[in-house]
């Protein structure tokens, strides 16, 4: 007995390098709300259950080549818990597809990548990220340029990547050569990159900037910088630049207070569009007030009501929309 269980020791001290050496991760998300939409251009109001697509799955794994570095890949996918469909008829749609190596200075990795502009405060900020109470697309930058992953949306596709100074420095690159008729997702030269400056704990202040040479199929060239930061329980987050003709401010602003176990979310902010040589001026408004309480690690349910008003100059497409929302979600 005393040697079996010796020699099922060694087995486990040999075994564990290896065990050491490679490690790969399923998780995932889901997710699933109920929206009451209310539309002043239209009668009535509408309910949605998780018309966003809000629930993932992902593979994760890193495996020591030597020389103190270390390759990590990872591929993740979205799909609308509520009936399967992530948009388009099809059940899983792409998210970030990557591979990469890690070494003592940073991470270098290749394939469809995070964009540093979407996640220097950004998403990050937003308590109500991948909700319909989100701020993308209203207060923040949404989809624009190429792949629509010049903003606060979707992933930089065909680019490389580099992170530094414990990921304070990000940049990605992007190296394909689209044309109309290939790839709308990548274009050569596109550019994000981002700067976080920590000071102490709960203080920071991020610089950012995204730029692109021209979506190949609407040609549509895209630049915006912002600057974005975070004092206790404030965030903010102000965005300037253009889209073609079209100049933009985005300013975003939350405050997050502890109550009942939850936290009480008030943010909102303005949006700005300018079109030179038109009259089709937009100016939005929002404010949102929300509660998310988390039950476990893996475990929340979230509530709250917007509301958008948007003041389209030159036409009669004022639009005042509040939404009233319900959700839970479950990490693993």
């Amino acid at each position: 007995m005393k040697k079996s269980l010796i020699a099922m020791a060694i087995a486990a001290v040999a075994a564990a390098p290896m065990a050491a050496n490679a490690a790969g991760t399923v998780y995932g998300q889901l997710q699933a709300e109920i929206t009451q939409i209310d539309n002043d251009t239209a009668d009535g109001s509408v309910i949605n259950m998780d018309d966003r697509s809000r629930g993932r799955i992902g593979f994760k794994g890193s495996e020591e080549v030597g020389g103190g570095m270390t390759m990590i890949g990872k591929m993740e996918f979205k799909v609308d818990t509520a009936d399967g469909d992530a948009g388009g008829g099809a059940s899983l749609t792409r998210r970030e597809m990557m591979v990469g190596l890690k070494q003592g200075w940073g991470t270098f990795s290749m394939g469809r990548l995070k964009s540093p502009y979407k996640y220097a405060g950004g998403v990050k900020y937003d308590a109500f990220v991948a909700t319909a109470l989100e701020a993308r697309g209203v207060t923040m930058t949404g989809k624009v340029g190429t792949g629509s992953a010049m903003g606060h949306n979707s992933f930089q596709s065909d680019s490389i990547g580099v992170s530094a100074m414990g990921g304070k420095l990000k940049l990605t690159y992007g190296v394909d050569e689209a044309t109309a008729a290939s790839s709308t997702d990548g274009n050569m030269g596109d550019i994000s990159i981002s700067y976080k400056h920590k000071m102490g704990k709960k203080n920071e202040i991020q610089v950012a900037h995204v730029t692109t040479g021209g979506d190949a199929a609407a040609a549509k060239e895209y630049d915006s910088t912002k600057v974005a930061g975070k004092f206790g329980a404030i965030k903010f987050q102000v965005e300037t630049g253009s889209l073609d003709t079209a100049d933009h401010m985005n300013v975003f602003v939350a405050y997050g207070m502890k109550m009942g176990g939850g936290k009480l979310i008030l943010q909102g902010g303005i949006a700005e569009s300018d079109d030179t040589g038109t009259a089709n001026d937009v100016d939005t408004t929002d404010v949102t007030v929300g509660f998310v309480k988390k039950l476990s690690k893996k475990a929340r349910w979230f509530a709250g009501f917007r509301s958008t008003d948007v003041d389209a100059d030159g036409t009669a497409n004022d639009v005042t929309k509040t939404k009233l929302t319900y959700g839970m979600r479950f990490d693993y």
